[in-house]
């Protein structure tokens, strides 16, 4: 047995709780250097422990949460991803989370567009920010396991030859992961397949954690390739080959109006124009259709037509109405109907559902 093991049930209270807070405030370098001094090993796990990894994709205010709430209910399913506060019956629980360290700045996405570049600067930025970046994800705290698997992932990516400075010599206008220790780090040379080797078996570690006591089949993330690049599938299997992907559509009027009243800072609800340019942007013009890479839902189905769209699911993910072991208890659709056509029921707003209807006529819900 180990021995931190055996003084584990003895160490005081007290002590357990100042070695929590210690971490918590911990800058990542802090932590990343006591890896390193110990000499801590991992091994990524090359294997996932899902049959399927799938990615609920929205917009924003699109609805996706709703079929992730649905998923929740099957027992074959593990899902991870943010409850709709407005329409869902999900308890917040432990997996109440958004897995992120793909597609935010300084993310796995984001660095690898850096691999074939020798520009310095750029090339310590964007590792200050996966820094930044993985010191937010709820994965740096689950656990030590977890936490070093991010420092492992970041030790084989990253070099840094001068140790800590008195000051940053790079990029001084910009936030330094330590400011108390300031490093310039280097990106490791290496090519775009073992780049994204290094990532998928990095995933699976991670997500290996998560299905320890579970045992689950199918996990279902929210957001988990949202970066913006739709139609990049093979970009997508490479990091994680048993994809499977749903794009959550709904009436951009309705997501106009929700967004307004919750007061979403982050999407433009001022005016219509503003609105529907960010619109075009954040969706790339992409077509509400099924593929054999992914399958297009409305939000609106969902909750209209619940029987025939789940079944739609259903087949998409190999799942049976058998395992639909608890249905109506994290998303029913006789509560969340009262989300659609929002913009019939508020008509102080008709002259912006107008434009809006006018501009994007291809995403309106007609059925």
């Amino acid at each position: 047995m180990k021995f931190s093991k055996l003084i584990k049930p003895i160490i005081p209270y007290g002590l357990v709780m100042w070695s929590r807070e210690r971490k918590r405030k911990a800058t990542f370098w802090d932590l990343y250097k006591e890896f390193l001094e110990k000499g801590t090993k991992v091994e990524f796990q090359k294997e996932s422990s899902f049959k399927q990894v799938v990615s609920v994709q929205g917009w924003g205010h699109s609805g996706s949460s709703a079929v992730v709430d649905m998923l929740r209910e099957y027992d074959t399913v593990l899902p991870v991803g943010g409850v709709d506060l407005i329409n869902s019956l999900a308890k917040i629980d432990d997996y109440t989370i958004e897995v992120d360290f793909l597609r935010l700045a300084g993310g796995m996405l984001e660095i690898e567009r850096y691999l074939d570049g020798n520009n310095f600067f750029q090339n310590d930025a964007v590792l200050q920010r996966f820094m930044l970046m993985a010191r937010s994800t709820p994965f740096f705290y689950a656990s030590d396991e977890t936490r070093n698997i991010l420092f492992e992932f970041f030790k084989r990516i990253s070099i840094s030859f001068g140790g800590v400075m008195s000051r940053s010599h790079y990029n001084t206008y910009l936030q330094q992961a330590d400011e108390r220790n300031p490093q310039i780090f280097f990106l490791r040379k290496m090519s775009l397949k073992e780049y994204r080797e290094l990532c998928r078996t990095c995933i699976n570690s991670l997500f290996a954690t998560l299905n320890r006591t579970n045992k689950k089949k199918i996990l279902v993330l929210d957001q988990f390739f949202g970066d913006g690049n739709y139609e990049d599938f093979k970009r997508n299997y490479d990091y994680c080959p048993n994809l499977k992907t749903i794009f959550v559509w709904r009436d951009p009027r309705d997501v106009f109006e929700e967004a307004k009243w919750v007061g979403a800072e982050w999407l433009p609800t001022k005016d219509a124009e503003s609105f529907i340019e960010w619109f075009r942007v954040i969706t790339s013009d992409q077509k509400i259709c099924d593929t054999e890479d992914f399958i297009s839902v409305r939000f609106e189905d969902l909750c209209l037509h619940y029987e025939e769209t789940k079944s739609r699911i259903e087949k998409y993910l190999g799942l049976t109405p058998k395992q639909h072991v608890a249905p109506k208890t994290a998303f029913d659709p006789g509560i969340s109907i009262r989300s659609v056509r929002l913009w019939q029921k508020y008509t102080e707003l008709n002259k912006e559902y107008e434009k809006i209807a006018k501009a994007l006529p291809d995403y309106l819900y007609k059925n």
